[in-house]
């Protein structure tokens, strides 16, 4: 049978213009994701680009080699649940970066199907869960360790926005004047009403020394600059919140069905008013009606009887004798 001369080499060729594929996943080289991105490759793929370093939560962390771009946090494919991915398309992470000290990070974004209602408990770190205020100042509640509870219910459109970047003032004792550092973004909206990270409340409530790095904040501090912390530690701009502080968890619980004339469940301080079909500010009153009965004597009102009752006394002493 003839052969072109030449076949071999063009064989040759074509091997090298077009490489051989990625070796196929398997239990040494299983398929990751990005929780980011959602972008899926095997590890081996994913190391050409990036170090990948196992984390004690079952995900990976992905670095870029070159030191420009995000870092990821990457899944095994086969670990992937009900309870961290709804479908293809809605993405619902366990565990997502809200902060990078290294460039602005991508939001993550959720809102509910249309007729379902979902809750999602959140994990902030300690210091940010009680500065979570609606825009009518209520604190959202919180279980004291940066844990919240967020329903999520289609009918008051709410949602959830995690991860961003926010300036905030904050007193620095060094120079006698403020500062300005780069805070993480949370918001949502729950039973219609809209919460967020206060982060003039929290730039408030702390004071930015130079390496406050044992409370997770400060100045960005070049490695060997402070003899406690030789490996330095990075903030994104000129202060921030250190790396140990950049992640959230969430646990999703699964949809629930919601008729359209459910009442949303309203959150502490507030009372759903069935007439303008809202959840309002309490009001605050006691309810009794009686606002002198609590008060209870003034300050006047017992001097003067305790004159009465001293003269009474000496009419008395006068009578006797």
């Amino acid at each position: 049978m003839w052969e072109h001369p030449q076949l071999r080499k063009l064989l040759q060729i074509g091997n090298e213009v077009f490489p051989n594929p990625a070796p196929s996943p398997s239990s040494g080289n299983p398929l990751l994701r990005s929780l980011e991105s959602s972008e899926t490759k095997t590890l081996a793929e994913w190391e050409s680009g990036y170090v990948v370093k196992s984390q004690s939560n079952d995900t990976f962390s992905a670095t870029p080699k070159n030191g420009y771009g995000l870092s990821l946090t990457l899944m095994p494919l086969q670990s992937m649940g009900a309870e961290t991915f709804r479908n293809e398309a809605d993405l619902t992470p366990t565990t997502y970066a809200w902060f990078n000290v290294d460039a602005p990070v991508t939001a993550f974004t959720y809102t509910p199907p249309a007729g379902k209602k979902r809750k999602v408990n959140i994990t902030l770190p300690s210091d940010f869960a009680e500065y979570i205020v609606s825009s009518d100042g209520v604190a959202f509640p919180h279980d004291g360790m940066g844990g919240i509870q967020v329903v999520l219910n289609s009918l008051t459109q709410d949602s959830l926005r995690v991860g961003g970047v926010i300036s905030a003032s904050i007193a620095d004792p060094n120079i006698d004047d403020f500062a300005q550092i780069n805070l993480p973004v949370l918001s949502f909206t729950t039973s219609g009403t809209t919460y967020s990270f206060d982060t003039s409340s929290w730039g408030r409530d702390h004071k930015m020394v130079f390496g406050a790095y044992s409370k997770g904040y400060g100045y960005n501090i070049p490695p060997n600059s402070v003899k406690s912390i030789p490996e330095g530690k990075k903030a994104y701009g000129g202060a921030s919140i250190y790396e140990e502080l950049t992640s959230v968890d969430m646990v999703w619980y699964s949809e629930n069905d919601v008729d359209t004339d459910d009442e949303p469940d309203c959150t502490q301080g507030y009372t759903y008013n069935s007439t303008t079909k809202t959840c309002e500010v309490d009001s605050g009153d006691n309810g009794d009606g009686d606002d002198e009965d609590d008060e209870g004597l003034d300050t006047d009102t017992l001097l003067k009887y305790g004159l009465y009752g001293f003269a009474a006394l000496a009419a008395l002493s006068m009578l006797k004798n």
